[in-house]
């Protein structure tokens, strides 16, 4: 039975069947009222079944609504049948019938029982044929005048049918607007809730990645000033645990980014052999470690080409320390290869393969949902938030492919994408290729921050290069100090107080037009094209490698 009728687990329709109950038997009522008026004595047994299993539908509403609902469909059908043929064609009774159809719409959910609405629909309109076809005279002498029944009855059923749907549809549009209401306000809320929450991200990020810069900038000093023996592996696991936290930091407000629809690729120009080589030296210090092999293969005249360099290399870090992680003994291999070059446009595929522990195949789709692992013995093991690949999809789809995976439980795993852009410009090429590192040595460069650590890290990296560091705490301090002090290069701060690193561009390039200057920014929502206007020549993200801010530094330069 459950089957054939399903079962009203609605609350909402629980209560208008309830109330279609009583309807019914107070029409019930009525009609045998008028069946004594006009002393028809027959209808009152028909009238008198109805509320008989109009009160069996009422019992079984709460234990058994679909039976409840089926016993009341079948009810009002044959009631209203029995009462058109009693009161005659005159009486317009079968106007009911219509009412009914609004019935069905309301009792069934359109979507998920179409086929009890449309059989309910069937007998309804097999009955309504069944009175034309018998002309409304089933019973011969009912004793109801055409007179009568066009008099009283014909307009007892018109204004009663159109009340119960006026009715009803009022109802429903309260109800309707009740509820649009609600979903707005919830919408609202959702909506406030997600602004506070990158709100609080965005500060939390900034708050964050300041000691961090300072955590991993000091590692690095203390790594390069010959630490003793027993120093060198603390160095070592403080510099790890930070890069781990820089990592999850990265995780999190990626999977903001992406959730509140404000990606930006931001391409520039890449040497995809030099990116990789530089990605693969970071985690080859974690596979010696666990005693695994890490490669790349890349063809030596891979062309140079428009990447959005962030987002490429963390696609590249999560899936390579997703392997590393996963990963006890064997290899792990990076593989990039050309697929297509044509019209100044390159199609390239990217595949990290491994031979770990693999994945199940019934959990091959359950990777890619956030905070999820693909058992639970995985996340016990191994830890992890379950951030990483959810965001590498993410990512990869953004630049406009599509990851995807193969794996064997205990052979290992193999994920690979194919991306397409642009090639670099050919002669700038050249340009570039002609060009020499520039010497740092003796150069002067202001650095400016608010937080004295930063600016601490700053000036040991720096002086290793014997470079000729300034200092100064505020954008106003930059301002004063590019006034006065012939500088080679600003590196500047962005949040600070007195006056922001923003403003103090824009003053400097009042005055000075030519002196490079280096954003350093714990920001990660930025763009070069931002200060296009100021005549900036790089950023770089807090926290940085030494050897990036040098690098940037030599870029610039040229």
């Amino acid at each position: 039975m459950n089957n054939i009728l399903g079962l009203l687990t609605s609350k909402f329709r629980i209560k208008v069947l309830k109330n279609y109950i009583f309807l019914c038997t107070s029409l019930a009522v009525i009609f045998c009222g008028l069946s004594f008026y006009f002393e028809v004595y027959v209808i009152r047994y028909a009238l008198l079944f109805t509320l008989l299993f109009c009160l069996i539908s009422y019992l079984l509403l709460k234990r058994k609504p679909g039976l409840s609902r089926f016993i009341f469909l079948c009810n009002y059908i044959i009631s209203v049948f029995l009462c058109a043929i009693f009161f005659g064609k005159s009486a317009g009774f079968e106007i009911f019938y219509t009412f009914f159809y609004f019935i069905l719409f309301v009792l069934f959910s359109f979507r998920k029982e179409k086929t009890h609405l449309y059989s309910f629909i069937f007998i309804a309109t097999l009955f309504w044929f069944i009175l034309i076809k018998i002309d409304f005279t089933y019973f011969e002498d009912t004793g109801i005048s055409a007179l009568d029944a066009k008099r009283i009855i014909y307009p007892i059923a018109y204004l009663g049918n159109f009340t119960l749907i006026l009715i009803n549809l009022i109802y429903f549009s309260y109800k309707n607007s009740k509820l649009k209401k609600i979903e707005n306000e919830s919408k609202n809320n959702a909506l406030a809730l997600l602004k506070l929450k990158t709100i609080f991200l965005n500060g939390i990020n900034e708050e964050i990645r300041q000691p961090l810069n300072s955590i991993i900038g000091l590692t690095h000093i203390l790594k390069e000033n010959a630490p003793r023996d027993d120093q060198q592996k603390n160095i070592k696991s403080l510099n790890l645990s930070g890069k781990n936290l820089l990592e999850l930091l990265n995780n999190v407000l990626n999977l903001n980014e992406l959730e509140s629809s404000r990606v930006k690729l931001r391409t520039v120009t890449v040497d995809l052999k030099e990116l990789l080589t530089n990605i693969i030296d970071i985690h080859k210090t974690k596979c010696i470690d666990k005693n695994i092999t890490l490669t790349l293969s890349i063809d030596d005249t891979f062309p140079e080409l428009q990447l959005d360099k962030l987002r490429y290399t963390q696609v590249l870090n999560n899936l390579i320390s997703n392997a590393i992680k996963f990963t006890h003994k064997g290899s792990i291999c990076v593989q990039i290869t050309q697929k297509e070059i044509a019209n100044n446009t390159i199609i390239f595929t990217t595949q990290v393969t491994d031979t770990g522990i693999g994945i199940p195949r019934d959990s091959l789709n359950m990777i890619w949902d956030k905070f999820t692992q693909a058992t639970e013995s995985t996340s016990k093991l191994y830890g992890g938030t379950g951030l990483g690949l959810p965001i590498v999809k993410n990512i990869v789809e953004s630049m406009g492919g599509e990851i995807m995976i193969e794996s064997e439980l205990n052979r290992g795993t193999k994920f690979y994408f194919d991306i397409t852009t642009k090639l670099k410009n050919i002669s700038f090429k050249k340009e570039t290729e002609a060009q020499t590192t520039p010497k740092l040595s003796g150069k002067r460069i202001l650095v400016t921050d608010d937080n004295k650590i930063n600016i601490l890290v700053c000036k040991q990296i720096l002086e290793k290069e014997n470079i000729i560091v300034e200092e100064s705490y505020n954008g106003f301090e930059a301002l004063e100090a590019v006034r006065k002090t012939d500088l080679d290069l600003v590196l500047m701060d962005l949040n600070m107080p007195v006056m922001s690193g923003n403003e103090s561009i824009k003053e400097i390039r009042k005055f000075n037009k030519t002196i490079p200057i280096i954003i350093i920014t714990a920001s990660n929502n930025i763009n070069l094209d931002d200060f296009k206007e100021d005549d900036v020549s790089d950023f770089i993200f807090k926290p940085f490698n030494p050897e990036d801010l040098l690098k940037t530094i030599k870029k610039v330069f040229n």
